[in-house]
């Protein structure tokens, strides 16, 4: 993999792979936690808005410029980071950076494509709320977060949403989106001139990026429980605990936890709750993490009268996890490698990758991932479940009403 900045200042990450296609991707390092009380959701707007128009491309010609040719383009905000890419057939690797370069820096923020968008956007917001299975996660990270912004929705609030002005749109964007807070991936078998990638985006901000002051969130010192009930046919539990940063070494050991317990049909907890007992049908794990925050899920679907017996099984599998075998333990950490090198086969997923792990610290390496994971041994899984995954958990529950 090359790794360039530009004179810019825009920091550059080429994988050359034998291909038949191309993806560009940018990320912005900026999302959700980033917001004021008053803009909430303002990340997730604009990632809308750059869709809706440019100086010299309308809604339509954006996404027909790459569909017409097979392609594809999209987005997606999360909690501190923005990315927008384009996967194309490699001939028409100049359209899609003329596309991309376009949308980043020329949005036109017509007011009548505001409007339009904000109700599409508040539609977004009613489908997330109305199906537990994304709901859930709002639901536990709100009650998870007493003070950080992490306990915010990343798409805002309805009234937030409301009163965001094009005045407020236009100013968040000059603050952020500038060439210090963005990095460009390219995936595929492409010739990369620098010069013409300086050309494609002499248009942004150079200036350096402000740094944010974020809420930090102290440890929990109570389990908790919160419940809300739906009228649905099935209860949606989320248990958990905040969890190491990205940055961290401890986080390694929270991946192997969290490949031992929820990893697929072969992991504890599917053995336990759903081969042995029947008592749900889906069970997952998560451990989302970046340089700002960490945060680790179980999350189960099932009926509220086997709530109590899944808490109780979920904590009797954290608890035997400090008696884990050299055998468990190799098999999670060959499990991690083994699907790692499967998604990032993916160039989506690979550019996504790449990316990520430059916002965490520019020199890092997707290769020091694994060496990490493969670095965990007993002792560390130990200490994980004493200094993060103890008593003081979180249960969320979305229930079935009586």
């Amino acid at each position: 993999m090359r790794k360039f900045k530009l004179s810019s200042g825009l920091n550059i990450m080429v994988e050359k792979r034998s291909s038949k296609s191309v993806v560009l991707a940018m990320q912005v390092n900026i999302g959700s936690i980033h917001e004021s009380d008053n803009n909430r959701g303002i990340s997730h707007f604009i990632e809308h808005m750059l869709f809706e128009g440019t100086k010299t491309r309308d809604a339509h010609d954006i996404a027909n410029e790459i569909e017409k040719v097979g392609g594809e383009i999209n987005a997606f905000t999360s909690h501190d980071r923005t990315l927008y890419y384009v996967i194309v057939p490699k001939k028409h690797f100049p359209q899609a950076l003329s596309i991309i370069s376009d949308i980043i820096q020329n949005p036109k923020f017509d007011p009548e494509s505001i409007e339009k968008e904000r109700k599409v956007i508040l539609d977004e917001v009613n489908l997330t709320q109305d199906d537990p299975k994304f709901y859930q996660f709002v639901f536990f990270l709100r009650n998870l977060y007493k003070s950080s912004q992490l306990k915010h929705p990343l798409y805002g609030y309805k009234e937030t949403i409301t009163n965001i002005s094009k005045e407020d749109i236009m100013q968040y964007y000059s603050r952020h989106y500038v060439l210090s807070n963005m990095a460009l991936a390219i995936i595929g078998n492409v010739n990369i001139d620098e010069k013409m990638l300086e050309n494609a985006f002499n248009n942004l901000n150079p200036d350096e990026h402000e740094k944010i002051s974020l809420i930090q969130e102290p440890a929990s010192s109570s389990p908790e429980k919160f419940i809300e009930s739906r009228s649905i046919l099935q209860s949606y539990l989320v248990f958990g605990y905040k969890a190491p940063k990205r940055n961290s070494d401890e986080s390694y050991a929270a991946d192997v936890i969290r490949a031992m317990l929820a990893r697929g049909q072969s992991s504890r907890l599917f053995n336990e709750l759903r081969t042995k007992r029947g008592l749900c049908y889906f069970v997952g794990g998560i451990y989302e993490a970046s340089k700002n925050y960490g945060y680790f899920a179980i999350y189960v679907g099932t009926d509220k009268s086997n709530i109590d017996e899944v808490i109780r099984i979920i904590k009797q599998e954290l608890d035997s996890l400090k008696s884990a075998t050299n055998d468990e333990i190799s098999e999670a950490k060959n499990f991690i490698e083994g699907s790692f090198m499967i998604e990032n086969e993916d160039p989506k997923k690979l550019a996504d990758t790449l990316l990520f792990w430059n916002s965490i610290n520019e020199n890092s390496s997707i290769k020091n991932y694994i060496k990490g994971i493969k670095k965990v041994k007993k002792k560390g899984i130990a200490a994980m479940l004493k200094n993060y995954f103890n008593e003081n958990h979180l249960v969320a529950i979305i229930s079935q009403e009586k």
